[in-house]
């Protein structure tokens, strides 16, 4: 191959179901990388814009009252704290829904406002989304009747089935959870494995073993 062949790549925008969606302009809030990546997809279809957290704080009151919003972020601290940063600047915020359009979710699911769900994730018949719920790529919320509660975080192929996970519950990638009951802030280190489990204290988990006694608003386990 020559040094002076030149090839052309052209970004292709994945296709994105807005739920919740008033029309106004989107604002990622956060330069996460989760944020940036869902921007790129969704700045193919519709007025947007990503900024920092300092940046919002810093716009105008008129500005951000006619904007609509979304928050992703692999560190549920950070996240929550952006969200209720945007909340008490915008009391009446809106935040919008991003599914992939290689999502399959049954048609008798509850989605809540704030979600993303990336591509090749299934959810199961009579499962509940929670709100500001991140579910990454070819995760699995797997049979029926899941209840997953809001700022929850599943990684990459992670697999959740049967399962009640209370807010703020982070699960690694790679990960099975198999007719559990977690506390709230509870965190799964990537590959856990654990089965017919209701924990009791919440913490930092390497399968049903607590290794910190730090939460996920506490400690970003990705670090």
């Amino acid at each position: 191959m020559s040094n002076t062949d030149i090839f052309c790549v052209k970004y292709l925008y994945m296709k994105i179901q807005i739920l919740n969606d008033n029309k106004a302009p989107i604002v990622f809030v956060g330069k996460t990388a989760l944020n940036r990546e869902w921007y790129l997809h969704v700045q193919g279809e519709r007025e947007c814009s990503l900024i920092s957290l300092e940046e919002f704080e810093s716009e105008s009151q008129e500005k951000l009252a006619g904007c609509q919003y979304f928050v992703s972020a692999g560190y549920t601290g950070f996240k929550k704290k952006i969200i209720e940063t945007i909340t008490r600047r915008v009391p009446d915020a809106n935040f919008v829904t991003l599914i992939h359009e290689t999502a399959s979710i049954s048609n008798d699911c509850h989605i809540g406002t704030g979600v993303s769900i990336g591509p090749y994730v299934y959810v199961g018949p009579d499962s509940v989304i929670g709100d500001h719920t991140n579910i990454e790529i070819s995760a699995v919320v797997g049979h029926s009747g899941n209840r997953i509660g809001k700022l929850v975080f599943l990684g990459p192929h992670s697999i959740v089935t049967t399962s009640n996970l209370a807010d703020g519950t982070w699960l690694g990638a790679y990960s099975k959870l198999d007719t559990v009951n977690t506390m709230e802030y509870q965190q799964f280190k990537a590959h856990t494995r654990c089965f017919v489990k209701t924990f009791t204290e919440s913490g930092t988990y390497w399968h049903a073993r607590l290794v910190d006694s730090k939460n996920s608003i506490q400690l970003d386990i990705n670090k």
